[in-house]
């Protein structure tokens, strides 16, 4: 494993968050996918709403969302004072955090893995509906974060879409590669909340190959254009 970046800092790879949308656009529950239904985020975002993304970074997630849903604004913010976001400097833990993130119709984002739950949970406070990108060890129980510390998060998640294993490049620093997934709260779904259990899905590794391979011939043609 490589040395950790500063402030615990991997950004997503595009095809990520394209993989989100995607499985937004198509979920219309129940079906493979389980019970739940994405049909009022894709509606949202595809109509016009505010997204908060309170680990913003560089912008890959906002950036993504930014072209694919035109009408809908993101905010962003980041702890690191350096990053090129509307609100540099704003921990997401933080009370500014939590005036700009209050009213925002949803949440997507990628927080530092040391600190997901954390995060999860002040995000919950905010906005009903929250997706983060994770790493798949969130589900399990540790010496370091037990299960019965996340025991909330786990009873009102609703949906775990996990991604085929991927690296995240830094430059010079290198990546780590390992599972992850886009963990999904909705406490709008009433059905959801009476289960109190989650469902998972899965984008194939095929469907994620496709999604990186369309981003680059675009990259690509977007170089030649200029």
């Amino acid at each position: 494993m490589s040395k950790r970046n500063h402030l615990d800092q991997y950004f997503t790879p595009p095809e990520c968050t394209h993989s989100l949308l995607d499985f937004l656009e198509r979920s219309v529950g129940p079906t493979s996918a389980g019970n739940f239904d994405g049909r009022a985020w894709s509606e949202l975002l595809a109509g016009g709403c505010t997204v908060a993304e309170p680990c913003a970074g560089e912008n890959w997630i906002a950036d993504v969302i930014r072209e694919r849903c035109p009408r809908s604004e993101v905010i962003t913010m980041d702890l690191d004072p350096n990053m090129p976001v509307d609100w540099p400097g704003v921990d997401a833990r933080s009370d500014t955090a939590a005036e700009l993130v209050e009213g925002c119709d949803l949440v997507i984002s990628n927080p530092p893995f040391n600190g997901g739950p954390s995060v999860v949970r002040e995000m919950l406070k905010r906005s009903d509906r929250v997706a983060m990108y994770l790493r798949l060890s969130f589900l399990e129980r540790t010496n370091k974060q037990p299960k019965s510390a996340r025991a909330d998060l786990l009873d009102t998640l609703a949906h775990v879409r996990i991604l085929p294993r991927h690296g995240f490049i830094r430059g010079k620093k290198g990546s780590d590669s390992m599972p992850c997934a886009w963990f999904i709260w909705d406490t709008c779904d009433l059905a959801h909340q009476r289960r109190r259990t989650f469902d998972v899905s899965y984008t194939t590794q095929e469907e994620f190959e496709n999604t990186r391979r369309k981003l680059a011939r675009r990259a690509l043609a977007g170089t030649v254009s200029q």
